[in-house]
């Protein structure tokens, strides 16, 4: 891990001259993993199997990331973040082959409300395959589930978060057409980078940490 500070610092053995050295400067455009939210406090963003986020703006002390889930999400400049993508982008298609795999995995059975008793859930009940008998689907505490946003109101973070995740983000694969994106012209060319047929991909042994300033 890098980090320029005010004063030289050594990490991990290398030596980064104080405001001299743009060596820990990630370009526009480049796909970065394991990104922090709070300096000092680790990565917590794009951390999943095959994720990569991408940082496409930089103004005064903060930068503008594109999260894999659509969001426009507003970071400190002096939070770190890992060069690339995470390795294994395909773990989510892959096929178990029985359900021991899954087991092995932690994963246990899950039972419906529906077959339950009323007393244990509030699907359960009635005769034969009875609907639900609710205009909505609930938890087994009588919560609203399936479709109910749960992010509460008013959080401290609203203000850093400039586009929340849509469906549309998701049919659309340009940034070109974002009004956030600035200085086009220092966009990093990945393929300087990593010479290989898929730039934003490294592996996970051979990983480098950079500030995002």
């Amino acid at each position: 891990m890098y980090a320029l500070e005010e004063a030289c610092t050594v990490w991990e053995g290398v030596l980064i001259d104080k405001k001299e050295s743009t060596s820990t400067d990630i370009p526009l455009g480049m796909a970065i993993h394991n990104i922090e939210i709070t300096v000092g406090k680790g990565g917590q963003l794009a951390r999943a199997a095959g994720a990569v986020a991408k940082l496409i703006a930089k103004e005064g002390k903060s930068s503008t990331l594109k999260l894999p889930c659509g969001e426009f999400r507003v970071i400190s400049k002096n939070c770190s973040a890992t060069v690339g993508q995470v390795w294994h982008v395909g773990l989510n298609q892959k096929n178990l082959g029985r359900f021991g795999s899954k087991r092995w995995l932690g994963k246990c059975p899950v039972v419906r409300g529906v077959v339950m008793n009323p007393v244990d859930h509030p699907h359960g009940g009635g005769e034969g395959s009875a609907p639900i008998g609710r205009k909505q689907p609930t938890t087994p505490w009588g919560y609203p589930a399936l479709g109910k946003r749960s992010r509460k109101r008013n959080k401290y973070s609203d203000n850093m978060i400039l586009r929340r995740r849509s469906i549309l983000y998701f049919l659309s694969s340009s940034l070109d057409s974002y009004p956030m994106i600035q200085d086009s012209s220092k966009a990093a060319d990945c393929k300087s980078f990593f010479p290989s047929s898929n730039p934003g991909a490294i592996s996970s042994t051979n990983e480098s940490k950079f500030l995002i300033c």
